[in-house]
C-alpha cells in the first residue's frame, strides 16, 4: 500500500474496503460503510496498514476496481 495514500476525509457517503495483497494490488472486500471517514485505515495485526477504507470518487481517482 502507498504509505501517502489518502482519502477525502468525508463521511457521509458509502464507502468500500479495499484490501491490499502482498505485491501491493487492491482489491475490493465490503462495501456500504458509512459514519467512517474517507481514506480510514482499520487496524490490523501487523505494524502496517493492509486496507483502506474509500469512497466512490476516490476510488476511481486512484483507478481502483468498483465492487462487483
Amino acid at each position: 500500500m502507498k504509505e501517502q495514500m489518502q482519502g477525502c476525509g468525508k463521511d457521509d457517503a458509502p464507502l468500500t474496503l479495499y484490501r491490499f495483497s502482498a505485491d501491493g494490488v487492491p482489491t475490493p472486500v465490503g462495501d456500504n460503510f458509512w459514519h467512517v471517514r474517507c481514506g480510514y485505515c482499520p487496524p490490523t495485526r501487523g505494524s502496517k496498514p493492509r486496507g483502506i477504507l474509500l469512497c466512490g470518487s476516490c476510488a476511481a481517482e486512484l483507478g481502483f476496481p468498483a465492487m462487483k
